[in-house]
């Protein structure tokens, strides 16, 4: 991008040296190309913008789609809860009962976890809210 700046800055100056126009009509040339510049710059962002947003709704339908899809087949095999405290996003852990925004955040630090018991063991649960949490994940 510098490199585009410092080109586009010695053209200008040259032009400016060389023209054969006169001062004033190669000033309101000069400004003309420039407002267009600036306006195909801007449509250029704008377009950027839009793209990115789309990728990141299309990344996070995706994150979801594959949460769900995991957590379904560890169900299945017995694996259900662990899973979910491994994947579950804070907003789906705070949705769980004696979960608020602090114990999610130190569920989120405390990851990976191999076993359901070391959530109790890390000292990140109460072994109450543990049991409670079993109970809740255990019949989603």
């Amino acid at each position: 991008m510098k490199s585009f700046l410092a080109g586009f800055g010695t053209g200008l100056a040259l032009g400016m040296l060389y023209a054969p126009r006169s001062g004033e009509d190669t000033r309101e040339q000069l400004r003309s190309k420039t407002d267009e510049f600036a306006r195909v710059a801007q449509e250029q962002s704008q377009r950027v913008k839009q793209a990115a947003g789309e990728l990141r709704e299309q990344v996070t339908r995706s994150g979801s789609q594959l949460r769900s899809t995991v957590q379904n087949v560890a169900s299945k095999i017995g694996l259900g809860p662990l899973v979910r405290l491994n994947t579950a996003s804070r907003e789906d852990l705070m949705g769980l009962p004696g979960i608020g925004p602090a114990l999610a955040d130190r569920i989120i630090e405390g990851r990976p976890f191999t076993s359901e018991r070391q959530i109790v063991e890390r000292g990140i649960l109460p072994q109450n809210t543990f049991d409670e949490l079993m109970r809740e994940l255990k019949a989603a």
